[in-house]
């Protein structure tokens, strides 16, 4: 098979998401001392990407070698792997906007709610969930047939189809949902009529709703790159049929991966001390810093008094 845009394309935006999060990943372990919850849903975020960089170069690797897919094993991993974590990155993404509420909405019960157990128990609920629906098309819940040929549209029975469709669009829409209480108050602080503008709590919520419109930008990105994908499954899931040509499927699956990418990008280069380590182990002159340091690109927040502004 001559290389294409079929292979040259992903191939790519695997080496990139591989070595994005894997920079992530090390910057976390970097900064694991500083005991914040916020770095292990990063770390937990980046893991998921990673195993969807992986399972894109196994997908990519089934289109070249086709004859590996008239086996039903590979047939379903080649579907499978990203969808399950795509789910765990949507479930994932739920769990960081949910912090966000907490910090800006209900401060004052977030150390409450949000301990580290807590904040590990949604990390694994979150693979637990995206895990457990992969898992279902191997325990038998598949229309595979010998000798059929390995299409998405053919492969699941209606109901499982569904219920891969509920399950993106609940992420999604509980991070739409807090995400407008989050705006809430910014809009009442913004206009001065919260008592917290007023405080010493007025730098916090400074802080947080920087987040939280970065936050914001993440929701809106991972809802557009994988929106497109959910809503053909919700489509076979419906009618039982597909009404798209094969290359748009393969677009828009394309345009899910990409947002495996975006995530290290922004959740991690717009972090300062992300950005400094990132500098130091490419070898970058430590003076290009000061000249490009933006005071508002802040993320997240710390969860005790000693906040860094500016990061």
């Amino acid at each position: 098979m001559s290389l294409s845009f079929v292979t040259i394309i992903p191939t790519l935006l695997t080496i990139f998401i591989i070595i994005g999060n894997s920079m992530v990943i090390g910057a976390c372990y970097q900064f694991s001392k500083k005991n914040n919850f916020t770095f292990s849903f990063i770390l937990a975020l980046s893991l998921a990407d990673i195993a969807t960089g992986i399972g894109m170069a196994f997908n990519l690797f089934t289109r070249i070698q086709e004859h590996i897919l008239l086996y039903k094993i590979p047939c379903i991993l080649s579907f499978e792997v990203f969808f399950t974590m795509a789910l765990i990155s949507v479930n994932l993404l739920a769990c960081t906007t949910f912090d966000r509420f907490l910090s800006i909405c209900k401060h004052e019960k977030k150390k409450k709610w949000n301990t580290q157990k807590s904040v590990r128990v949604q990390i694994c609920c979150s693979y637990l969930i995206g895990i457990t629906i992969g898992a279902l098309p191997f325990l038998g819940l598949n229309q595979w047939k010998q000798g059929m040929k390995c299409t998405f549209k053919d492969l699941y029975p209606q109901e499982l189809y569904l219920l891969k469709a509920f399950s993106m669009f609940l992420g999604f829409g509980v991070s739409f949902v807090l995400y407008v209480f989050i705006l809430q108050k910014a809009w009442r602080v913004h206009s001065g009529r919260h008592i917290e503008v007023l405080h010493t709590a007025a730098l916090r919520q400074r802080n947080n709703f920087i987040l939280a419109k970065l936050v914001g930008i993440i929701t809106i990105l991972n809802t557009i790159c994988w929106l497109p994908y959910c809503s053909i499954i919700l489509v076979f899931g419906i009618t039982n049929e597909s009404n798209t040509a094969g290359y748009l499927d393969f677009t828009f699956l394309l345009l899910g991966f990409t947002n495996s990418l975006i995530n290290p990008i922004v959740y991690a280069w717009n972090r300062r001390d992300f950005r400094d380590l990132w500098k130091k182990w490419c070898r970058c002159r430590p003076q290009a810093l000061n000249s490009s340091r933006n005071p508002h690109s802040v993320i997240f927040v710390q969860n005790t008094p000693s906040t860094q502004v500016g990061m």
